[in-house]
């Protein structure tokens, strides 16, 4: 995770997922059925910080709550110090979908009648560049402690997204001879706008 040794990452992740679906045969024309599916997926990105600012004896406003010392590099030499600015990151997804199909078969017309809702959330939490980062253009620039870029990143870190999509569908398998189906149907699918 970092960019020297010892400075490793860890990146757990969880995934779960399951579905069911009932089926009902209310007449031998008439057939419902309903589903259930549910998934969730977690993942996180964590660095392991075994050197902190107060090991080197630096002082850094934020040290309380990221200890660790910046990724430090000088340019076109070597690369040295902390943890990157993208390892420390967590999230996940979870959606949930349920749907109902009514099938009725009557002559040489099987009709379908569905609908069906999948709600999404992604949970977000990516402490970019909190650790900061020292670039030193080279080598007597590092020694006199004066670089040329730096950056460190604060605020915010987390977002909650949430969305919903509802769909709704009529279909008619008209079968006018036995070489030829004609599979008619109308289908409309509302994708909702996600909001934090």
């Amino acid at each position: 995770g970092g960019v020297i040794l010892g400075q490793g990452q860890n990146s757990p992740a969880k995934n779960i997922h399951g579905a069911v679906t009932d089926t009902e045969t209310f007449t031998s024309h008439l057939l419902n059925e309903f589903r259930i599916g549910f998934t969730n997926i977690k993942s996180a990105t964590l660095g392991t910080e075994n050197v902190t600012v107060g090991d080197i004896g630096m002082q850094k406003w934020d040290g309380s709550l990221y200890p660790g010392i910046p990724a430090m590099s000088i340019s076109g030499l070597l690369s040295f110090g902390g943890i990157g600015v993208n390892s420390f990151q967590a999230g996940g997804t979870t959606s949930i979908t349920t749907g109902d199909t009514l099938s009725w078969t009557r002559g040489k017309h099987t009709l379908r009648v569905g609908i069906e809702s999948r709600r999404y959330a992604w949970n977000v939490d990516n402490e970019y560049g909190t650790r900061g980062s020292l670039s030193f253009p080279d080598f007597p620039s590092f020694l006199t402690g004066t670089p040329h870029r730096l950056q460190v990143d604060v605020g915010s870190f987390q977002r909650n997204y949430r969305a919903q999509d509802l769909v709704w569908f009529v279909q008619d398998d008209f079968h006018v001879s036995r070489r030829l189906t004609l599979n008619l149907g109308l289908r409309y699918d509302y994708l909702g706008f996600p909001y934090d």
